[in-house]
């Protein structure tokens, strides 16, 4: 995974991530210059940008180091989640398979820092922190800190999963009012550890309370990060359909009533218990089948097995393991939340799945003693059930590449800007080329928008805009005549359009001064004020 760090160019969804830190560092305001609602990620790890740029000189290179960076925590994580697995006496099969996922995951394919990806890991940690809290008493207070710091930081990942960060705060609140008072503090002080360092970013970079409550309902108005319906059970509805078509409901239901009878009758039958197990295993593989026959998403795979693991809940031993409770319940909370934060809700909300896969992992166990299953095929039938999304994991990652063509030796390396270091096609180098042409003749003071993303992180020009991510002036018309009303100085000296999906509304008067036009695609247009 780490050589294909070198492999290929994503300009939009990577370089975004790492753009919105380049604008916090040069001097934009979180939330007051930036409208995008998961922002807040950039705000904790823009440090580490400037870092980069401090001493390298420039940022050039960056999308390559952060790449290399986020495989670097992925493969920590995953060594320390395997040893405090092991030490909690997790068999040895289930532990390379919850490593394998947790190692090989990614969204999309993205290899580089992603609010998706940082909140998959801190969330992680943070179970497994609390499963390693109950095993041992060393460093018991650094672990409650820790479990308060990445419990934030996903939270700062993804602001949808504030309710949850609530919920456990008034859990802590509730549990410390009786005993452990030290271990509330010091699990309050993790989370507000993160809380201050925002407010301090905030107030450094010149924004004020009044601003800042000013420009809330632009935060919460994003038009471009919506699907059809833009609510949560909308988005699950949908999913459900294309997943499971209206037949999914009656598994749901059948699911739904066996938990019941089990709260009411507290037992069911073995042979019940067989039936039902057959029924939801037999589905699940007609639907994962047809899944791999006709999608052409992979990820969509995680998904299905996750949804699997929740319908076996009913006939799951509850009593014996409480580890695979939390991680499949924070699993789904996490899931639920990206699928409010993204307008790609499959994509995104398999962050979610993929714990709930590893949950699973364990839960599965615990179905096969219930409906009586020889101890001797048990690691058998954890492995054929889990084999699937491993191996669909590890093809995501190692043979998808975003936005790019991908194989294991891609012909040209790029040798100017954020990207260089990487390799990609003959025809991509051009354009990266051409955007660090296009910036060197451009001025070092200014605003510039454009629907480059790479082109933000190239120039030294600052984001005239209320967000990198940007769809084009008149998608978003409203948006851009208040954000020009609030800050009239940041209209652009430059507009670089891309495509004739992004028609540009003028708001002065302009003068086409280049243009290039890729092989067989779209042009890129560069427009200069003429009033400057």
């Amino acid at each position: 995974m780490f050589y294909k760090s070198f492999m290929g160019i994503n300009i939009g969804d990577e370089v975004f991530y790492l753009e919105l830190m380049h604008r916090f560092a040069q001097g934009d305001c979180p939330f007051l210059h930036e409208w995008h609602p998961t922002q807040i990620y950039a705000i904790m790890l823009y440090p580490l940008y400037v870092l980069y740029v401090f001493l390298k000189g420039s940022n050039n290179g960056i999308i390559l180091a952060g790449r290399l960076l986020m495989n670097s925590i992925t493969l920590l994580t995953a060594l320390i989640i395997y040893g405090i697995l092991k030490r909690g006496g997790i068999s040895t099969l289930e532990r390379v398979m919850i490593t394998i996922l947790q190692l090989f995951y990614s969204c999309n394919g993205i290899l580089g820092l992603s609010y998706y990806m940082v909140a998959y890991e801190a969330l992680l940690l943070v179970l497994a922190l609390q499963y390693y809290e109950k095993q041992t008493k060393h460093y018991k207070y650094l672990f409650i800190f820790l479990k308060g710091f990445f419990l934030s930081l996903a939270v700062c990942c993804n602001p949808f999963l504030s309710v949850f960060l609530g919920l456990k705060i008034i859990w802590c609140l509730c549990k410390g009012i009786k005993s452990e008072h030290m271990n509330v503090v010091l699990f309050l002080m993790g989370i507000f550890s993160s809380i201050l360092w925002i407010i301090v970013v905030i107030f450094s970079h010149g924004g004020t309370i009044k601003q800042f409550f000013a420009v809330v309902p632009e935060l919460l108005h994003d038009s471009s990060h919506s699907v059809d319906g833009n609510t949560l059970a909308t988005k699950v509805y949908l999913g459900l359909n294309e997943y499971f078509f209206f037949h999914g409901y009656i598994i749901i239901g059948a699911a739904i009533l066996v938990m019941i009878y089990r709260v009411w009758k507290k037992e069911i039958g073995l042979k019940w218990k067989r039936i039902y197990f057959a029924i939801q295993t037999f589905y699940m593989c007609m639907v994962l089948g047809r899944n791999i026959m006709l999608s052409d998403n992979l990820g969509d795979a995680i998904f299905i097995i996750s949804f699997y693991f929740v319908l076996l809940i009913p006939i799951a031993d509850i009593t014996s393991n409480r580890l695979w409770i939390d991680v499949i319940g924070a699993g789904i909370i996490l899931m639920f939340s990206f699928f409010l934060a993204s307008n790609q809700p499959r994509a995104a909300g398999s962050s979610g799945a993929i714990i709930v896969v590893i949950g699973g992992a364990s839960m599965f166990r615990s179905v096969l003693r219930e409906i009586n299953i020889d101890k001797k095929y048990l690691a058998l039938g954890v492995a054929m059930v889990m084999m699937p999304v491993c191996i669909v994991t590890v093809y995501w990652k190692v043979y998808t590449n975003w936005n790019d063509k991908f194989s294991f030796r891609l012909p040209e390396k790029v040798a100017c800007g954020p990207a260089r270091g990487l390799y990609t096609t003959e025809e991509h180098k051009k354009e990266v080329e051409y955007m660090c042409e296009l910036a060197g003749k451009m001025e070092d003071e200014g605003y510039l928008v454009t629907n480059n993303m790479l082109l933000y992180l190239t120039a030294n020009l600052r984001c005239g805009m209320y967000s990198a991510w940007y769809d084009g002036i008149e998608n978003q018309a409203q948006r851009v005549e208040q954000y020009y009303s609030l800050y009239p100085e940041r209209k652009p000296n430059y507009i670089v359009a891309y495509g004739e999906g992004n028609n540009f509304k003028e708001f002065t008067e302009w003068q086409e001064i280049d243009a290039y036009e890729k092989q067989g695609e779209d042009m890129y247009q560069i427009f200069q004020r003429m009033d400057l």
